[in-house]
């Protein structure tokens, strides 16, 4: 694509008053050469909001970049993290495809919470 672009989950509302301990799951599939060439990069990222339309991101919990090499794309990957009890009220995870990639529109990526 010429730009960046961005998919998203839904939204998880942990709950007004969230005071517990809970970790997020981003799953995400092997990205292909062709919808990741040599150099592109992803982002996997899960962010946190205290608005349910994530107008505002209030933290990220995970932000981790990948970069394509070798001619393979990017291997699968789970990703990992916890969200403080004092986290915002709202969760989600989202793949970020860099300028050089290729529209993702057809991974199908997951995201959860483990308890």
């Amino acid at each position: 694509s010429a730009a960046s672009t961005s998919s998203n989950s839904a939204g998880i509302d942990l709950g007004a008053g969230y005071s517990g301990d809970v970790e997020c799951e981003l799953t995400i599939p092997a990205l292909s050469s062709t919808i990741v060439p040599n150099a592109s990069i992803v982002v996997y990222v899960v962010e946190a909001s205290s608005v349910s339309d994530f107008s505002v991101i209030d933290q990220s919990y995970l932000y981790e970049s990948f970069t394509a090499s070798g001619g393979t794309g990017i291997a699968a990957k789970t990703k990992r993290c916890r969200v403080p009890s004092n986290g915002s009220r709202y969760v989600r995870g989202r793949v970020q495809f860099g300028a050089s990639t290729t529209t993702g529109a057809a991974i199908t990526a997951t995201f959860s919470l483990k308890f």
